[in-house]
């Protein structure tokens, strides 16, 4: 057989092996599709898995074929931009000297500047899909479970200027001081001085931060990927998530967590690979330091605050600690990043004195031998937080699927540190959470939600990266296709969830006036669970409240203690909050207490009763 047919059969076996590929990811989709617009469900698990195994096996298959191409058309492109890249900056520092100069702000004009028309229209016209949809309908619900928090603080801060807890109860400060993530409360007083205080008010803060994660989410996406069309899906794929337009429309610190998480991943991979030599005496005078401290101090600089700043916000942020010492190792070992040697050795001497500090303090090694500490030795397993960061576009299964077939392709891929260090973010959580954190008990996803981000932007990568594979090019439109119609299906199917039967919901404005309009406050009281006093405004010195205790300790000897202290009682808690009360105790009060509002009377989601003669 000649050289030329073993080439030609060669290239046909290739092709062949992409059309397969596609085939298969394409009958995947449709069952995906079926299921999230809601026509028919047969995601059964097992037929799920096997679709996963066989579209990763295709896709395998396929990038092994063609790997040879793969470098050769990773290296064409990489050419082509850093030369279109140098080009425009050449342009900007000619006709914008001053503005390009200026910290910050000249690097962010310069992007803005080197970015195409079509693409800049793009982000906008995403920026303004996010504004839609964390702004509709934004007022529903009432105050939703930790909002009150933010909100008593905020409202503190204004009357007083100090991060006390405002007591709407009683209309005046309380002693309790509320100054966790105190930037974003401060955030909330400042609109609660130009709007009042209302759900609206406090929730446009959310808003207005998810408007301006967009740009962010594209931006980090591009650096990370060197894929226009890769980090505009990728942004898609996250402003149509259900989890982050949840909390985009709330007033809780992960509103301002998730892009300062993203920012941060950013600025700390820039500020352990990007190099710079400054004119200083001390790089003239000691070849040392020239080698082994050429950081781009300016970076490194704005890592750190940015880290203090983050871990400020939630503790969460000190996840990126684990990635960066694992990143470094990569750097030393394979990549032979030798001056990082010392960083890493500085690193861990310095935050090993930090941790035993803290550790003594807390007691946490105590804790942990005594499993008192949300930090196990791999005793847990906690799958729904897999679930929770590949939710979208693709089910888990397939989600992971691609994800080891990007780990083949990392062998045949140039500039590769990038997508290691996106990896090492998934790896990570997935270990840390599902293996080792133990943090609540419901798993819920806002304790890994400023991660999906990296999760969104790696799934997307990989597959437009498997896509531009195929030779035959207007056959490059149906992945791209197919992730967009199951974003949009996917958030169809959460639209429910996210603006009308929320989980976490409760509706005090409409069941508390029952009781307000009813009760008699000299020989009547309320006992209640997380009762939300805002709704109540200026009762406190009108009507006495008991507290029920949570996490089950409500006894029913402790419940009949308290109805016997008025003539008449106003029960009332949260139905989402029931898991805190014992069966036995609601037994009791559904069969002697007469039902207002609640599970199987209304749609207010407040258990409400009068226990009495009434």
């Amino acid at each position: 057989m000649s050289r030329h047919k073993r080439e030609s059969n060669y290239l046909n076996s290739e092709q062949l092996a992409g059309y397969f590929f596609l085939a298969w990811l394409l009958l995947a989709s449709i069952v995906i599709a079926l299921d999230v617009y809601g026509v028919h469900s047969f995601l059964a698990q097992r037929a799920n898995t096997f679709l996963a195994i066989v579209v990763g096996g295709a896709a395998g298959v396929f990038v092994y074929l063609s790997r040879d191409r793969m470098q050769h058309l990773e290296y064409q492109a990489w050419q082509r931009e850093r030369k279109r890249l140098q080009k425009n900056k050449k342009k900007i520092l000619k006709s914008h000297p001053i503005l390009s100069s200026i910290p910050i702000l000249g690097f962010l004009f310069e992007k803005w500047k080197v970015e195409p028309l079509l693409y800049k229209l793009a982000l906008g016209g995403l920026s303004v899909l996010a504004v839609v949809l964390y702004m509709y309908d934004l007022s529903y619900y009432d105050w939703l479970p930790d909002e009150p928090l933010v909100v008593s603080a905020a409202k503190g801060y204004l009357e007083t200027g100090k991060y006390t807890q405002w007591d709407f109860w009683m209309n005046q400060s309380s002693t309790r001081e509320y100054d966790r993530a105190w930037v974003h409360t401060w955030m909330v007083a400042q609109s609660f001085k130009l709007f009042g205080v209302s759900e609206w008010s406090a929730r446009i803060v959310s808003v207005v931060l998810g408007v301006i994660t967009v740009p962010i989410m594209y931006g980090v996406s591009y650096f990370f990927l060197r894929n226009r069309l890769a980090a505009l899906i990728a942004t898609l794929v996250f402003i149509l998530h259900p989890y982050p337009t949840a909390y985009f429309r709330r007033t809780r610190m992960y509103a301002l967590f998730l892009p300062s998480f993203i920012l941060l991943g950013y600025l700390s991979y820039q500020s352990l690979v990007k190099q710079k030599v400054y004119d200083w005496f001390l790089y003239k005078r000691y070849a040392w330091v020239k080698k082994y401290l050429n950081y781009n101090w300016g970076l490194v600089v704005g890592a750190l605050f940015l880290l203090y700043f983050v871990v400020m916000v939630h503790k969460l942020g000190t996840i990126i600690l684990p990635i960066l010492f694992l990143f470094v190792l990569y750097l030393i070992v394979l990549k032979k990043q030798i001056r990082l040697l010392y960083l890493l050795l500085v690193s861990l001497f310095v935050f090993g004195i930090i941790g035993v500090l803290i550790s003594l303090k807390t007691n946490v090694f105590l804790r942990i031998y005594m499993g008192e500490s949300i930090f196990t030795f791999f005793q847990v397993y906690k799958t729904a937080y897999v679930e929770h960061l590949f939710l979208s576009p693709f089910q888990p299964s397939l989600s992971i699927s691609f994800l080891l077939v990007g780990l083949v392709m990392l062998r045949w891929t140039k500039r590769d540190a990038r997508w290691v260090f996106l990896y090492l973010i998934i790896a990570t959580t997935i270990v840390l959470f599902v293996f080792v954190i133990d943090y609540s008990l419901n798993n819920n996803f806002r304790y890994i939600m400023h991660l999906i981000p990296f999760a969104c932007m790696l799934v997307v990568g990989i597959v437009l990266k498997i896509n531009n594979l195929i030779a035959f090019r207007p056959l490059r439109w149906i992945l791209p296709i197919i992730i967009v119609v199951l974003s949009v299906g996917n958030f169809s199917k959460n639209f429910e969830w996210i603006y009308r039967t929320y989980p976490e919901a409760q509706f005090s404005k409409r069941a508390y006036p029952t009781i307000l309009n009813n009760i008699q406050p000299e020989k009547e009281g309320v006992l209640g669970l997380y009762l939300q006093k805002y709704y109540m405004q200026g009762w406190g010195d009108k009507i006495v409240t008991l507290p029920m205790l949570k996490g089950k300790k409500y006894t029913l000897e402790l419940l009949k203690e308290d109805l016997a202290i008025f003539e008449g009682t106003w029960v009332t808690w949260a139905t989402h909050k029931s898991w805190h009360l014992r069966p036995e105790v609601i037994r009791y009060i559904n069969k002697n207490c007469r039902k207002y509002h609640g599970h199987g009377i209304d749609d207010t989601l407040i258990e409400v009763y009068y226990c009495g003669q009434k």
